[in-house]
């Protein structure tokens, strides 16, 4: 079963589960469009990285992205990924590129260095 598929079944879960009727599900599995993005760069520090799991995952859902998943290299370098799914690209692309204030705090906090790669699942 792909993401989009069992992020639809959840989402029909909870729709009934609050007694929302199958149209209401049946218009949102047609409007569900999810893709996933995959974010490479290095950091200054591995395990300091790591240690702000959840306010990464906060920060990265401001931009649209949800479902994140971070992920280190093997060879014990400072190469870090995240995966996330999306479902407009465009303000998560544009977000990271030029980021606001405080999400420029939070990525200097967690030791990010640039460049960040961004790969988009097509």
């Amino acid at each position: 079963m792909s993401f989009q598929e069992r992020w639809i079944a959840h989402i029909n879960d909870q729709c009934a589960r609050k007694g929302f009727g199958r149209v209401f599900q049946m218009a949102l599995r047609e409007e569900m469009v999810l893709s996933r993005i995959i974010i490479t760069h290095n950091v200054v520090d591995v395990d300091n990285w790591l240690s702000f799991r959840e306010e990464r995952a906060d920060a990265i859902a401001t931009l649209g992205g949800s479902n994140v998943m971070d992920f280190v290299a093997q060879d014990g370098s400072n190469a870090v990924a995240l995966v996330a799914n999306v479902e407009d690209v465009a303000p998560l692309v544009s977000g990271l590129a030029s980021p606001p204030p405080e999400l420029h705090a939070t990525m200097e906090r967690h030791g990010d260095l640039p460049p960040l790669t961004i790969y988009i699942e097509r």
